[in-house]
């Protein structure tokens, strides 16, 4: 039998060495946890691994200014966010966003609220595509009360306000791959209305995530 060169055993040992080493590399990376964030670029400053985030669901505005006689809904028919955000490391991130909690009818006319909501938000792992989130922050939020003529009278608001106030909230995600997570959350914002009264707006929404 004819044997190689003593260089031609040596590149093909290091063909052999580098193909086992990229092997072992491809499944090391495949096995790690998929909630674990990508160091990637985001459009927020001084963070790394970041998304982008888009949910509905339902909002809920609080008891209060309600004139006897009207309608007086709680929950509005539908509601939305969209939002981007990124880690700081891989329990705490910030994230800043566009909320709209719906209309809901009251004192014979309506009231709407939205903002845009800066948060804090850490993170915790529970298994491989589970992981738990909670955040707290503020928001500059916009309200429109309106009213009948007869139930602005009796003293229900009529008009707009807007201010900041603060927001807190939690979540769960069921991450699909390195890049998409479907989400599931609930937040409150304190928001001031027309009467000059602060009272808290909440969302609970569905949506999905991705991270660049």
């Amino acid at each position: 039998m004819n044997q190689r060169p003593p260089k031609q055993q040596a590149a093909a040992l290091r063909r052999c060495t580098a193909a086992v080493f990229l092997a072992t590399a491809a499944c090391a990376a495949q096995a790690q946890s998929s909630w674990v964030p990508a160091q990637g670029q985001s459009w927020l400053p001084y963070t790394t691994s970041g998304y982008v985030g888009v949910a509905l669901g339902q909002g809920r505005y609080e008891d209060g200014a309600c004139v006897a006689g009207f309608g007086c809904d709680k929950r509005s028919e539908w509601a939305g966010k969209i939002y981007t955000g990124g880690q700081v490391n891989p329990w705490l991130g910030a994230e800043i966003g566009y909320v709209h909690f719906g209309r809901v009818d009251r004192n014979g006319g309506d009231v709407r609220a939205q903002g845009v909501a800066i948060d804090l938000v850490g993170r915790l792992p529970l298994a491989e595509r589970f992981s738990l989130s909670a955040k707290v922050g503020g928001t500059y939020g916009w309200t429109d009360s309106s009213a009948s003529a007869l139930a602005a009278a009796a003293g229900a608001p009529d008009g707009d306000e807007n201010g900041f106030g603060w927001n807190a909230g939690v979540g769960a995600a069921f991450h699909l791959d390195r890049n998409w997570s479907l989400m599931l959350e609930w937040e409150r914002h304190r928001l001031k209305f027309a009467d000059d009264d602060r009272r808290d707006v909440d969302l609970a929404s569905f949506g999905v995530a991705y991270r660049f």
